[in-house]
């Protein structure tokens, strides 16, 4: 009896080695996604978006029908076109998905481009995210203009009760990053960007730390040098956004 509740464990066992092997190799390698990532430019082969690390690798002849895990059967997707790519109803079809023919054009024609135009990669399809620049911009604008109002009421009445600002906001600068539209930056800009938000929070922190959760009380000195520098840091970022953009449009 022991001997055959041995086997069946051994049995189990060797069973789920055997599926966890087939599951990890069900995948292409770390060393194809690199290659392909970085010959489209981390950019989706159908779309052309610019994804970052939104981007999948995905089988064009499909694992189950023979596809292999090389680089010649992967193309670059976004989540999106992965869906679209990887999923249907056979019984209940919702328009026309990407076949096999169809994802290897793709595949050729970005490749090539991304070949022959090296220095447009990281601007392909940009123009899809003008609003998330344009919205990036509105939201420093903002920031800049709800501390100067904060510096402005503290000039005219010195340690008055309510002229802490209210809270910076931040939500166009996550999707700044999830756009992957940081890392195309000019360095430069990059750089300021990280600083006045770091400013922008330091403010938030200073003013929690300073009165709770009520948010009332007088400026102090730590939070006004603190707010005149980051005003500052938002003006010369909007400039050098609006001009690295006009530049950008000027020699595409």
């Amino acid at each position: 009896m022991l001997k055959i509740i041995f086997a069946h464990c051994i049995l189990r066992r060797i069973l789920a080695l055997v599926i966890y092997l087939k599951y990890m190799s069900s995948g292409f390698s770390k060393k194809v996604k690199e290659e392909l990532f970085f010959k489209n430019g981390r950019c989706c082969a159908i779309c052309k978006k610019l994804c970052g690390t939104n981007i999948e690798a995905h089988h064009i002849e499909m694992k189950k029908n023979g596809g292999k895990n090389t680089i010649e059967n992967a193309i670059s997707l976004c989540f999106d076109c992965h869906a679209e790519a990887g999923f249907s109803n056979k019984d209940h079809p919702k328009g026309n998905m990407y076949g096999e023919g169809e994802l290897k054009k793709h595949k050729l024609y970005w490749e090539n481009f991304c070949m022959k135009n090296p220095g447009k990669i990281s601007c392909a399809n940009l123009e899809r995210k003008e609003n998330v620049i344009d919205n990036f911009l509105v939201e420093i604008e903002l920031n800049k203009r709800m501390i100067n109002s904060c510096l402005q009421r503290e000039k005219d009445r010195p340690a008055s009760k309510s002229n802490l600002m209210g809270k910076c906001v931040d939500r166009c600068f996550d999707k700044l990053l999830a756009a992957g539209l940081l890392n195309i930056l000019p360095e430069i800009i990059r750089i300021n960007i990280l600083d006045t938000y770091n400013l922008f929070r330091r403010i938030n922190s200073l003013c929690e730390t300073l009165s709770g959760e009520s948010r009332k009380g007088p400026v102090n000195d730590d939070i006004r040098i603190t707010m005149n520098e980051a005003a500052e840091m938002a003006g010369v970022l909007v400039e050098e956004i609006n001009n690295w953009w006009s530049l950008r449009e000027s020699n595409p």
